[in-house]
């Protein structure tokens, strides 16, 4: 059993892997160091039993694709379940995330490990499509704050009601002035992110 000590991470401080699964999660603060340690010594199987069993569990079977971003320092593991999922790891530093994905190259021996830069232009895709999408909400928010409560309720009506009536609250609580300066530091982040990954396109791991 490898153990990945992350502790170091706001999220995913344990990480582990085993002949068949990989398990991420954490615990709490006063028990991490002897968890850590129940984990490495691998003697107390029905300690580390009850451990594995509060953390995020995938088996090796059902991973399709591993991918890394080096510049964010996350782990993507897409695998098969019930529905096509996710698991999103934090790690610590760059370093870390190249290690994790490493190791589960080593367990995953059908799938091959490449090393892609991005170009600037890929890098800043999805920040491109985030940004459009927040700008959409944005619009919204200030159309509905704009609005009488009568007809922004009228309109909050009808399909993805439940979403229109989210947006009808924030609007109607900030008014357009709050919505403009939340917005507007909303979006000066995206062009603050757009920037960065043109300026300095991630280098990912994949493994597929």
């Amino acid at each position: 059993m490898e153990v990945i000590d992350n502790r170091e991470d706001l999220f995913d401080k344990i990480i582990t892997i085993d002949a068949g699964n990989i398990f991420v999660g954490s615990t709490k603060s006063e028990e991490m160091d002897s968890v850590i340690s129940t984990l490495k010594d691998n003697k107390d199987k029905d300690a580390i039993e009850g451990v594995l069993s509060t953390l995020k569990q995938v088996p090796f079977a059902s991973i399709k694709k591993v991918s890394a971003n080096l510049s964010n320092d996350m782990v993507y593991i897409h695998h098969q379940g019930k529905d096509k999922s996710m698991l999103s790891v934090s790690c610590k530093d760059s370093a870390m995330a190249r290690g994790v994905v490493e190791s589960l190259a080593k367990n995953l021996e059908t799938l091959t490990l490449q090393e892609k830069q991005l170009s600037p232009f890929s890098a800043i895709l999805k920040p491109l499509g985030t940004t459009a999408i927040i700008s959409l909400f944005i619009s919204g928010a200030y159309m509905i704050a704009d609005a009488g409560a009568e007809e922004a309720m009228e309109a909050s009506s009808g399909r993805r009601s439940f979403l229109k009536k989210i947006v009808w609250y924030i609007a109607s609580t900030l008014g357009q002035t709050g919505v403009i300066i939340l917005g507007g530091a909303i979006l000066s982040c995206c062009a603050y992110w757009i920037f960065k990954s043109f300026k300095n396109p991630p280098l990912m791991l994949i493994l597929k």
